[in-house]
């Protein structure tokens, strides 16, 4: 990635990938737990490429009309859903907001937000222009 003169990567991955997969359920590991090994691989190279590297961890993806609910949360502990439309407005909020470099973040719709009590999102598609 560095040879190409790749600086700026956010790369999509997946909730139950890298530190978040101690907090995965048995069922998800049971069903994808191959797949999110190779997730965590895929991040860490991108990890240890010295790029300006935001990580975004969407839950269950929809397939859904934009709900411009999606948010960005620090903690690996978060879960929920969230459409493939308003993870495509993160991505483009994370390019913009130097902020994101250097972080991992869930990403799931505000409606369907489970993790602990006080969560506050980093960026969201709310406040996108």
């Amino acid at each position: 990635m560095v040879v190409t003169g790749l600086g700026r990567l956010v790369l999509v991955s997946s909730l139950g990938a890298g530190e978040s997969r101690s907090f995965a359920s048995a069922a998800l590991l049971a069903r994808i737990g191959a797949m999110l090994e190779e997730k965590s691989r895929a991040d860490a190279h991108a990890t240890a490429a010295g790029l300006d590297l935001t990580i975004v961890r969407p839950g269950r993806l929809l397939t859904a009309a934009p709900t411009r609910r999606g948010a960005l949360f620090e903690d690996p502990r978060v879960h929920g859903s969230i459409g493939r439309a308003d993870i495509a407005s993160l991505v483009l909020r994370c390019l913009d907001d130097s902020g994101a470099i250097g972080r991992t973040l869930g990403a799931v719709d505000r409606d369907t937000l489970r993790g602990p009590a006080g969560l506050e999102p980093m960026l969201d598609t709310v406040s996108a222009p």
